[in-house]
């Protein structure tokens, strides 16, 4: 990201590709520092301090754009035929069956996006815009008035987690909103807290939630009706969480640790009635890396490299391998 800033170090301007060589030369040309001039580590004698925000005139920046999509029964999500990526303010989409670039727009900075069968919605500065996914002409856009952090879909229904970040501590709003025709369905007002983690199953939607206090940082999670916002459940979850959350046949699986004691606990969660189904308690160190399903299963893999397999309906030790 340094390539399109320009800096003032020490006096010196830099910008784009001439940062690292004029730079380098310049210190290059310099007489070394003496022993007299070093300082303790962590303690910068001249930190590097950002001037302002300039695009380099030589340089194209693209970036991958968070694409998410809808998942299927198994809760394996359903693969976009499209990928996005930003370059510089225009995105571009790739065809990923032909291996061709399908279209671009003129967008503007786009860093989430979601695709359902047939529409394809554009997280867009403070507004939610619709777009053919096969020719990328604008359908529709609607201004949320808010800065959209989390996207998912279910059903041809998008789901947005949007926040004020000019009001005072900041509005958080949960929003559905119809992929085809940008009509919102529903709004729901959050109490200010970390949200993160969204996602959408049918006709549920889950929202992670951390609040802070001087008792220490709580973790939960809250499942949401689909169709009307109404909070279902809310349930609490390991404060440090580590894998991603797994979807596994509406099984809703979370892995988190408990520092103090040393532990660690996988949770699975039924998103039809919000009620916790079970709960497995790993003891030792190591972290939990990674997790996996296939829509009857839950893989847990550690940082030891063991790998155990859990039923996800009853949360049944079914496998381990070290």
């Amino acid at each position: 990201r340094y390539a399109v800033r320009r800096f003032s170090w020490r006096g010196v301007e830099a910008t784009g590709k001439s940062y690292a060589r004029d730079t380098l030369a310049r210190i290059a040309r310099s007489a070394p520092e003496t022993v007299s001039d070093a300082r303790a580590p962590g303690r910068l004698t001249a930190p590097l301090t950002e001037v302002h925000y300039l695009p380099a005139g030589d340089e194209v920046v693209a970036r991958d754009v968070k694409l998410v999509s809808e998942v299927d029964e198994q809760g394996k999500a359903v693969e976009a035929p499209i990928q996005l990526i930003l370059r510089d303010q225009e995105l571009v989409a790739v065809d990923m069956r032909k291996a061709q670039v399908a279209w671009t727009a003129a967008t503007g900075p786009c860093y989430r996006a979601a695709w359902t069968r047939g529409s394809l919605v554009l997280a867009v500065m403070r507004s939610l815009r619709g777009l053919d996914p096969n020719t990328g002409k604008e359908r529709w856009r609607r201004e949320t008035g808010y800065s959209v952090r989390g996207l998912s879909v279910a059903d041809g229904l998008i789901y947005a987690f949007v926040e004020d970040l000019a009001a005072g501590g900041g509005i958080l709003r949960l929003v559905a909103v119809d992929a085809f025709t940008g009509i919102e369905l529903w709004s729901r007002e959050l109490e200010p807290a970390d949200y993160n983690k969204l996602s959408a199953w049918r006709d549920r939607v889950v929202l992670h939630k951390a609040t802070f206090s001087r008792r220490g940082t709580s973790t939960s999670v809250g499942i949401y009706d689909s169709f009307t916002g109404q909070q279902l459940q809310r349930l609490p979850i390991p404060t440090v969480e580590e894998a991603p959350p797994q979807n596994v046949g509406g099984i809703y699986c979370v892995c988190g640790a408990d520092r103090l004691r040393r532990t660690r606990a996988v949770l699975g969660i039924d998103l039809a009635s919000g009620a916790l189904r079970w709960q497995k308690t790993i003891v030792g160190s190591d972290p939990i890396t990674a997790m996996t399903g296939d829509g009857k299963q839950l893989l847990v893999l550690r940082g030891d490299g063991s790998l155990t397999t859990y039923g996800a309906r009853d949360g049944g030790r079914q496998h381990e391998t070290r």
